[in-house]
């Protein structure tokens, strides 16, 4: 449960939602950069499954809910199980700053914001993670996905139905969701992910292989279809 912290509108209460698959190498680090933000906060690791040390480490700070394999149904039953006002959902293997919920909170003081999101950077230095970085600064809510933290108002989530259950780009299609119902936050404030990606199928094909499938839904393709042009898929597993 959320710690209490005054009165009810006194200060924004943040649940935090993290999807698992398997995440044991990873998952320590993000719940490390959560444990010193200002309360009142809860944290939720949503697993689907994992078979190594990932419910272990998860149960040291967060309650663990179970789900179904997806990354939209994961973050849609941590969504359920949550008490927050707000929800801020984190992938297992992103690092937020110290300063995060400070910004969360200073960027909900406008009641026109519904939802926003942190600067993206890497955990890796060089010309190819600068770059994409970068290019991901623009305000523009198309080149925002989940590797940058999404927060969004209860009630906003509540109003555009939770995370489309698609078999990839839930994220996107949420950002969209949430852009088309009010003011959308782009903060200061960096959230770190992994390069794991890029490290693994290499900084050109890896990016040349998202823009694809990014162009292939901008053109109207359907998630379940461009599954099959994404070999390392989400839905089947979470490192991709």
């Amino acid at each position: 449960m959320l710690p209490h912290s005054g009165s009810p509108g006194q200060r924004v209460s943040i649940s935090v939602i993290i999807p698992t698959l398997n995440e044991e190498d990873w998952l320590g680090a993000t719940l490390d950069s959560l444990t010193n933000q200002p309360e009142p906060w809860e944290i939720i690791v949503s697993d689907a499954g994992s078979t190594d040390a990932t419910r272990r480490i998860a149960e040291t700070a967060a309650t663990i809910v179970s789900s179904d394999i997806g990354r939209a149904r994961q973050m849609n039953a941590g969504a359920l199980a949550a008490n927050g006002t707000v929800l801020l959902f984190v992938h297992a293997d992103t690092r937020l700053d110290p300063n995060a919920f400070a910004a969360v909170r200073r960027a909900l003081r406008n009641p026109a914001v519904q939802a926003g999101a942190f600067q993206l950077r890497f955990d890796k230095a060089g010309f190819w993670p600068g770059l994409y970085a970068l290019c991901a600064r623009v305000h523009w809510h198309r080149v925002v996905f989940g590797d940058r933290g999404l927060f969004v108002r209860r009630t906003a989530f509540e109003a555009v139905g939770g995370f489309p259950e698609v078999p990839i780009l839930e994220d996107q299609m949420m950002v969209h969701n949430l852009h088309l119902s009010g003011a959308f936050a782009y903060l200061p404030i960096p959230a770190t992910t992994a390069w794991r990606r890029f490290a693994a199928h290499g900084p050109i094909r890896q990016q040349v292989r998202n823009l694809y499938v990014m162009a292939q839904f901008l053109l109207g393709r359907p998630p379940h279809k461009i599954r099959h042009d994404y070999p390392a898929c989400r839905q089947v597993s979470q490192r991709s």
